[in-house]
């Protein structure tokens, strides 16, 4: 488990947009340091999201200090990763240099117009690094479409009064045309500070029924269906959902994407999101898609190679020295493979899709999949830093 520093910032100081009184930032402490000594491995960030945003980079480096001496490690979504992508990234490394911890960024990757092909910039930075100075690991998955919610990517002092102030401030004309020159001219942090393209915005999950019909379409369709702009077809579902609206962006670049996941320090990961009709593709597909279609049919990795990036690489990050390789005495999670056959079948029109190849499963020593078929077992456990088994 990661402590969410978000979560810790609404303990202490409530959503708001200021830097936390001294008070404030004692109670922030107290609350990482409480986490830490219960089992968690570090901190994670979303700084394209209130109210984690708000936060300055002193803020960020204090409560790394408090995250340190447990041996956890900083785990940010930074700033943006498209317009000023490469700064955001050198505020992540400084944070830790300064706090004296590891740093791990999450779904680390170029995204957006103007950064195609940019990812080789942020490598660059990262082996410049002295590893005595800054150790650096990174994880991504394989697809250039990411996912979040809608609301995200409003303005945020539209989220500073919580829902009901976001629903308001859609729902009145003033604030809504605001809120729509910030997205279409200025760009706001959700959409990483660029004029937002409503054609790369998918819609994955609606809550009601009457909107159900809009699932896997982009905003610029809808509101070509209806005949109203973009905007107001966002604002629209948004406000008959109550902001319960979740999206896939189509705004990655595969040159970036294959820049960082050839990295020896990139291990697989899915930041996967498994509710909705139309998820990611990625919460169901990314492992055999790495071993499929990158490591086999693109020919980018060798068979071991991939293997050590989703099992013992994360699992040294984690601090689980006990699991990740096949050793006697150790836990015995186990996936058996046919190298030749293993291949996603997740997309995006379909993304609930099981991958194929992959016979059997073994959780702790029990098998879960057996012959391709569930077996029920649940034998799976919350695992705690320094905690073996």
């Amino acid at each position: 488990y990661l402590l969410p520093h978000g979560t810790i910032r609404i303990l202490a100081m409530g959503p708001e947009d200021r830097a936390p009184t001294r008070d404030e930032m004692e109670t922030m402490r107290q609350h990482t340091c409480q986490g830490m000594r219960e089992g968690a491995v570090g901190l994670s960030t979303g700084l394209s999201y209130p109210p984690a945003m708000f936060a300055d980079t002193e803020e960020l480096i204090e409560l790394c200090k408090e995250v340190a001496p447990f041996g956890g490690f900083f785990a940010p979504h930074h700033r943006s990763y498209g317009k000023g992508a490469l700064e955001s990234y050198a505020e992540m490394i400084e944070v830790a240099r300064r706090a004296r911890l590891p740093l791990h960024l999450t779904h680390c990757v170029m995204n957006f117009a103007g950064n195609e092909g940019r990812a080789r910039d942020l490598v660059d930075m990262i082996d410049a690094l002295d590893p005595a100075e800054v150790e650096v690991t990174v994880d991504a998955y394989p697809y250039t479409a990411g996912s979040t919610y809608l609301a995200s990517l409003l303005p945020p002092w539209t989220a500073v009064k919580g829902a009901q102030g976001t629903l308001a401030a859609l729902a009145e004309e003033e604030q809504a045309a605001r809120i729509r020159r910030e997205m279409e001219v200025e760009g706001t942090p959700g959409y990483h500070f660029l004029p937002i393209d409503w054609e790369t915005v998918e819609i994955s999950a609606v809550m009601t029924d009457g909107n159900q019909r809009w699932v896997g379409k982009r905003v610029s369709q809808i509101a070509a269906a209806q005949g109203i702009s973009a905007f107001d077809a966002a604002r629209r579902l948004l406000l008959e959902e109550r902001l319960n609206v979740n999206i896939i962006l189509h705004v990655g670049h595969e040159v970036n994407l294959r820049t960082v996941i050839q990295q020896p320090y990139h291990m697989a990961s899915t930041d996967g999101i498994m509710t909705g009709a139309k998820p990611h593709p990625r919460a169901w597909g990314t492992f055999a898609r790495f071993l499929g279609h990158y490591a086999r049919d693109k020919g980018m990795f060798r068979v071991e190679e991939i293997v050590r990036k989703m099992t013992s690489l994360p699992c040294r990050r984690l601090g689980q020295w006990d699991r990740g390789i096949i050793r006697p005495g150790l836990w015995a999670d186990l996936v058996a493979f046919d190298p030749e056959a293993v291949r996603d079948t997740a997309t995006y029109d379909d993304p609930k899709r099981f991958p194929e190849g992959i016979p059997y499963v073994m959780v702790n020593g029990t098998l879960v999949k057996d012959e391709g078929s569930h077996t029920g077992g649940l034998p799976g456990r919350a695992l705690r830093l320094g905690v073996s088994g």
